[in-house]
């Protein structure tokens, strides 16, 4: 398999693994491989499921075939994921179930290279879903091309997939559909590989400078965020504070609910520490791990208040309420 810039080398990106026999995370422009995108019911693999998949095969960087399906779920899909993805229960009433579509799937990607945008959400799903469904674990490698964008693309204002494609000027409509999704990632892929050969003459230079792009890139956040703050209420409740989420949150999106606190001047985390400020507990209702008890997140809050810290605690309600103080 060829790869990269100018050579035919993979570079793993890391070597943790956290799944047994599941692929490689790969720092690789390679000339073949399969591009791919789901559409879920939510954001947890085992809780959640998947109701659309498509892919496309790339030989040679050119697209030799497709893929794609709607699956009909076990659960009626939520409002927020219809307004998202265009997708109701009346268009997966009739659709294949997952078990149906799977072995197909299967077959389609082979051993192929995965490429696909933030692709560790969709590898997790299909390895899930592959080790219940089909016995087997998805062992493909596979190719962020997130990854990519955020370090030859650091001047942007984020890295969503619709950012990078209109950066491009590609076209952005109907995106959030799963083989709309692909071709926007293919295409952003094939971008960023020109964008990558214009910088770098390999592969392994790449690999050397990104602790520069890095820094670049750190750089650029510290001057956005320093600006973003000097327009903020300083005496705003949430500015300069710590938030974390826990649960479900029922009136907005988790990331939503996460722009709103840094567009007041605070700052989000992904886990509970000494330096958190507030923990927002959202519902645990529908999360099987959980089974209606506390989450790590919560229970870490409190073993940190025990010890001294003041961690604030509060619902869905009350961190409405501060938003709009």
């Amino acid at each position: 398999m060829k790869v990269a810039l100018d050579q035919d080398t993979c570079y793993p990106q890391s070597q943790k693994t956290t799944r047994s026999l599941k692929g490689e995370s790969l720092l690789a422009f390679p000339q073949s491989y399969v591009v791919l995108d789901l559409e879920t019911t939510g954001f947890k693999p085992g809780r959640d499921e998947i109701i659309e998949i498509a892919a496309l095969k790339v030989e040679s960087r050119k697209i030799v075939g497709k893929f794609q399906s709607l699956i009909k779920p076990s659960v009626e899909i939520a409002p927020f994921i219809t307004n998202l993805t265009g997708i109701t229960d009346e268009m997966v009433r009739c659709a294949p179930k997952l078990e149906e579509v799977l072995p197909s799937f299967k077959s389609f990607i082979g051993n192929h290279i995965l490429v696909g945008y933030n692709v560790a959400f969709d590898v997790n799903f299909l390895y899930h879903s592959f080790s219940e469904i089909l016995d087997c674990p998805l062992s493909n490698d596979f190719v962020d091309c997130l990854y990519f964008a955020r370090y030859l693309l650091p001047h942007l204002p984020n890295h969503k997939l619709e950012t990078v494609s209109r950066f491009f000027d590609l076209d952005c409509r109907i995106m959030h559909r799963a083989l709309k999704d692909c071709e926007a990632t293919y295409r952003c892929f094939l971008k960023l590989e020109e964008i990558g050969k214009a910088e770098f003459s390999s592969l392994d230079e790449f690999i050397r400078d990104r602790s520069r792009l890095q820094r670049k890139y750190n750089e650029i956040l510290r001057k956005r965020d320093a600006q973003q703050r000097e327009k903020c209420n300083p005496a705003h409740p949430l500015y300069s504070r710590v938030v974390v989420f826990t649960g479900e949150l029922k009136e907005m999106s988790r990331s939503r609910a996460m722009q709103e606190v840094e567009n007041l001047g605070g700052k989000c985390a992904n886990s509970v520490t000494k330096r958190t400020d507030i923990l927002v507990v959202g519902s645990f209702e529908g999360n099987r791990q959980i089974r209606g008890e506390k989450s790590s997140k919560l229970l870490k809050a409190e073993r940190y208040n025990e010890a001294g810290c003041t961690i604030s605690i509060i619902g869905e309600e009350d961190f409405c309420e501060l938003l709009n103080a």
